[in-house]
């Protein structure tokens, strides 16, 4: 209460500015989805269409390289921006201004990038897989740079604005990679014409809606306390998700160590199809992560349990809508998508299918948490999810191949949904405690007036 009390007035400013433009122009929440979803929906088609040009117009080798660059430079730049989008539009009071958010996330940037580089030094990677990852990471820090600007539009309800950001930048990526891949053969000049591509739209398109939408205020901010404490509210939301994004990637390594970069690539690659459960589940997320917020914060715990219910029975329809169908389609969907080899491995296809069932419905458990401020409870339970999916993985992916990486993922989806459900539980309970408490300290203070 007190560090909301002492905002300065220009942070003050920023909040006046972001209700006023949230009034006036917010979409409605069916309105807000289908942008959402739809931004979610190309973007993503367009980071399997850049993975899938890489199996036709490259060898399996090549996919295993790109695969490699993904799943190094991913989990950096997460845990390094700190998930700072979900904790600026959850920020339902307005603690901090825009401008601590991007700064905090530029400086986090810039850190991932040089951890990007160490890995490659230390790595002792050959020339060719070097320059994919780190071209793979120079793009990354685009994105990451678009998703400040988004998280400003997010909080503010134009969804709207941030989806065409993700469609611009689908838009633009794909023709981009396939074209350089096509005349060079060189997935890394690809990877570097995507981050030239994605840089135009952040300059042309971001920065513009995020200057309209501040009204002057300034990107940047130099008040060291207020980044301090920022990082202290941050951090362990960020070492969530950065584990989280590790935790997705470690049966990946173990893949690699032991079955090399070619049956990386096939395992990534069919992890992809799987994903496009994730795009509805983020995109419903970030729908309603606001209102989850408020909810929570106003004690209207009915009404966030109520929509929580129906997200995670969502999750759970999900889960089995995709078994039967990754049964039927599996293999014809392999064969058309990739190469005809790849359709070797259609049985890895229902485990990924009910893995991605299980997950939906712990990230919406995991939005739940957010939106209630749960940051530090996040830490063990993805831990436990980490060690889970990386000691399965170790012990079945030298035996069963990519069977046993699958596996892994398993194991890793049902302790974090468990852990999160455990967890987001204990909060709401508290929640309804600490709201009877102080209605019965107003009652006791009302009796005491009128006696």
């Amino acid at each position: 209460m007190s560090d909301a009390i002492n905002l300065s007035l220009e942070d003050r400013g920023v909040q006046v500015s972001e209700l006023e433009t949230s009034a006036k122009a917010a979409p409605r929440l069916r309105s807000a989805f289908g942008w959402t979803f739809a931004g979610n929906v190309i973007y993503a088609l367009a980071s399997w269409s850049m993975l899938s040009a890489v199996t036709k117009l490259s060898t399996g080798a090549a996919v295993g390289q790109y695969a490699l660059g993904i799943s190094i430079v991913g989990p950096i730049f997460v845990f390094a921006t700190l998930q700072l989008r979900t904790v600026h539009v959850t920020d339902a009071r307005s603690e901090f201004s825009f401008a601590d958010y991007f700064t905090l996330r530029c400086l986090g940037i810039a850190a991932a990038f040089l951890a990007v580089v160490a890995i490659v030094i230390l790595g002792h990677y050959d020339w060719n897989t070097s320059a994919i990852i780190l071209l793979v990471g120079a793009a990354k820090a685009i994105e990451c740079l678009g998703e400040g600007t988004a998280g400003l539009m997010q909080k503010v309800e134009r969804l709207d604005q941030a989806a065409r950001s993700l469609i611009l930048r689908g838009a633009v990526s794909v023709p981009t990679f396939a074209l350089v891949l096509f005349v060079s053969r060189q997935v890394a000049l690809a990877a570097g014409a995507v981050a030239v591509a994605w840089i135009i739209v952040l300059l042309f398109y971001d920065f513009r809606i995020a200057r309209e939408l501040l009204q002057g205020e300034r990107f940047s901010s130099s008040s060291l306390r207020k980044l301090w404490r920022l990082l202290g509210v941050s951090l362990p939301l960020g070492i969530v998700v950065g584990i989280v994004a590790l935790n997705g990637n470690l049966p990946r390594y173990v893949v690699q160590h032991y079955l090399g970069p070619t049956q990386l690539g096939i395992f990534v690659s069919l992890a992809y199809l799987i994903s496009a459960i994730n795009l509805i589940v983020y995109a419903l997320g970030q729908s309603v992560s606001v209102r989850l917020a408020r909810m929570f914060a106003a004690g209207d715990l009915a009404g966030f349990i109520h929509i929580l219910r129906r997200l995670v029975f969502l999750g759970v329809f999900f889960g089995v809508i995709a078994v039967p169908s990754a049964n039927l389609l599996g293999k014809p969907v392999l064969r058309l998508l990739y190469r005809p080899e790849y359709a070797l491995y259609s049985n890895l296809l229902p485990i990924m299918a009910v893995v991605a069932g299980i997950t939906a419905v712990g990230l919406f458990l995991d939005f739940g948490m957010t939106a209630a401020r749960c940051f530090r409870a996040q830490v063990p339970v993805i831990a436990g999810a980490t060690v889970a999916g990386f000691l399965v993985s170790a012990v079945l992916v030298p035996a069963y191949g990519l069977q046993g990486a699958a596996f892994g993922l398993l194991a890793a989806a049902a302790v974090f949904a468990a852990g999160n459900a455990a967890v987001l539980t204990a909060a709401i309970r508290y929640a309804r405690y600490a709201k009877f408490l102080r209605a019965s300290s107003a009652q006791s203070s009302l009796s005491s007036i009128e006696g």
